[in-house]
């Protein structure tokens, strides 16, 4: 349920690092009622503190959001899952579960996020996660960015092309650029191979996948089916054909013949296919 504008206002003001003494004067408002406005907010949308409520409230669009570039230090690929993990809610006895670390790392932790993003408090570096690309939206929920734009960028050209050259000129690169852009995505994304990378990326919302037309559908014998999805997921094909109970070389062909009937480039662009259709969400 999207809050009143009043109390989006009042959270909006949070984000952006503003005090409840000073939110409170600019509103002409007590900050009893400014607090107060906070927990309706919560309450609304069933997030355990104001952290969570901004992420929501940013990842629904329910408050405004000026994109814009980290004049200060960037954040590496662990600061940013720990970001992510507070806008999800989680309070400092919960990270010190996950990190399996004092209460005094946590903090410190966070106080060089902050550092580094140049915010005013918690509330305020997760607005401007949000605000310099470092956390995305997907529905109604947030996760941490694992890829650059270039890379995604790699990644989705090696998801509809049937070569790395073609890739390439697509992006108007060397193809040893591309190959570069591939790996760092698998790496960043934890991924066993490149079609495993496109999987996770369009799961968590970093590749648009849009649906195909429903006519367009190929229907997949389950043995196909099954063997493009054990790909997506980071299976080799000794491992696949294990799980499956058949030989290398007899999934090599149903993979082979999955391909063709998904009129598909290659295995990449078998998996993206498998998402359009739904198969895979």
């Amino acid at each position: 349920m999207q809050p009143p504008t009043r109390e989006l206002e009042i959270l909006l003001a949070v984000a952006k690092g503003d005090s409840h003494e000073e939110i409170a004067r600019n509103f002409g408002i007590s900050e009893m009622s400014v607090k107060a406005s906070l927990v309706k907010t919560r309450e609304r949308y069933g997030a355990v503190n104001n952290e969570e409520a901004i992420g929501f409230a940013l990842a629904a669009r329910h408050i405004p959001l000026r994109k814009g570039q980290n004049p200060g230090t960037p954040l590496n690929q662990a600061e940013v899952d720990f970001l992510s993990l507070v806008a999800g809610g989680n309070q400092d006895e919960d990270l010190e579960k996950i990190y399996f670390c004092s209460r005094k790392l946590i903090d410190n932790y966070m106080k060089v996020i902050i550092g580094k993003l140049d915010a005013v408090n918690r509330c305020n570096a997760i607005y401007k996660g949000f605000r310099y690309g470092l956390l995305i939206e997907r529905g109604e929920r947030y996760y941490a960015k694992h890829l650059r734009n270039s890379q995604a960028d790699a990644l989705l050209a090696s998801a509809v092309t049937a070569s790395l050259e073609e890739a390439a000129a697509i992006l108007c690169l060397k193809p040893s650029t591309v190959k570069t852009h591939l790996q760092h995505c698998r790496r960043r994304l934890i991924a066993n191979t490149t079609p495993h990378a496109v999987a996770i990326a369009i799961h968590n919302g970093e590749l648009f996948c849009p649906p195909a037309d429903e006519n367009s559908a190929k229907t997949l014998e389950w043995r196909e089916r099954q063997a493009l999805i054990n790909i997506a997921q980071g299976y080799s094909d000794p491992d696949s054909a294990a799980m499956l109970k058949i030989g290398v070389r007899t999934l090599t062909r149903a993979v082979a013949s999955a391909i063709e009937k998904l009129e598909a480039t290659g295995r990449e662009n078998a998996v993206f296919k498998l998402f359009q259709q739904g198969v895979l969400k």
